[in-house]
């Protein structure tokens, strides 16, 4: 995923499903590791030396999005893995940091839904 993607679907440029289109591949090919038990998930995310800003408004877009359906689920996880997995992206304030990484807590995934987000959300905003 290119940067200047990611930031355009953030910045409500283009879609979650625009994105998806571009990128269906890549995110399939996640979607198949993150079922095998014990594979290594790699995201490939062609950044620029622009460091990316993430807030609470981000994490509002990804959640909101996903409870909405305009965000597959599979595409939010490889969304933030790009966000904690990348040295150029900078975290308003720990919480936020923390927010994102629920996305890809891989213990968790079995009890992730739409309630569940619905409360993260709650306590954000």
């Amino acid at each position: 995923m290119k940067q200047s993607d990611l930031l355009n679907y953030l910045q409500n440029k283009i879609s979650a499903i625009d994105l998806l289109e571009k990128y269906k591949d890549d995110v399939e090919s996640y979607k198949i590791k993150m079922s095998k038990k014990g594979s290594s998930v790699n995201v490939n995310f062609d950044y620029s030396n622009e460091t990316l800003f993430i807030n609470r408004d981000t994490v509002v877009k990804l959640y909101k999005d996903f409870i909405d359906d305009r965000l597959d689920f599979y595409l939010m996880s490889y969304i933030a893995d790009i966000l904690t997995l990348y040295n150029n992206v900078d975290f308003e304030n720990e919480d936020v940091r923390e927010n994102i990484e629920t996305i890809v807590d891989y213990d968790n995934i079995k009890n992730f839904s739409k309630d569940f987000l619905k409360k993260q959300l709650s306590s954000i905003i």
